[in-house]
């Protein structure tokens, strides 16, 4: 036994050693699975999730005002209510569905842009711009699971009833989605 691994781990405060001497030969060795397969049933599934995402368009299985930006997929609190004070920062979380993928030599990426429009009642667009956010990622796996938490702050903005409009452009699979909020602008009295 020529090599030794050594692990420093920190759990609940305080220091944890974990020590395992390996033959140097099993450290150039590939690991291989040794796990079960999963069922028929559930690598069936699998297809059918791939057969439906590729006809979906891109679409949202969540979108709303959010209290602060997420920890995480689904790790949101949604706002209770669609009431601001002028000037206050709106959050918005969104979880996409029927994106893209495009295979690379080391796995799977996908891309889209967000744009948005702040639109009144009366449909006067009050600002726009395009492209202001990007949701990208790479994984080994096509990752189902992209999210995120998107800012607003309208400065000078008078009470009143309002709807923001969120576009998300699917750069890979050439799809489009429309998320729109409406929302007011309250002082507190």
């Amino acid at each position: 036994m020529t090599a030794g691994i050594i692990r420093w781990f920190r759990l609940a405060g305080s220091l944890l050693t974990v020590c395992a001497v390996l033959p140097a030969a099993a450290l150039a060795e590939p690991a291989t699975l040794t796990a079960p397969a999963p069922s028929a049933e559930l690598a069936g599934s699998y297809d059918q999730l791939e057969t439906a995402w590729t006809a979906s368009p891109l679409a949202f299985t969540a979108a709303g005002f959010a209290e602060g930006p997420a920890r995480g997929y689904g790790k949101y609190t949604p706002r209770e209510s669609a009431v601001f004070a002028p000037g206050e920062t709106m959050t918005v979380y969104v979880q996409p569905v029927g994106y893209g993928f495009n295979k690379t030599g080391s796995g799977y990426d996908y891309a889209m842009d967000a744009s948005y429009r702040l639109i009144t009642p009366s449909g006067q667009v009050l600002a726009a711009e395009n492209k202001f956010a990007a949701l990208a990622g790479s994984s080994r796996a096509e990752d189902r699971q992209a999210f995120t938490s998107l800012n607003f702050t309208f400065e000078g903005l008078p009470e009143g009833s309002y709807t923001l409009e969120t576009t998300f452009a699917d750069a890979i699979g050439g799809k489009t989605g429309v998320i729109s909020l409406s929302f007011e602008v309250k002082a507190a009295k």
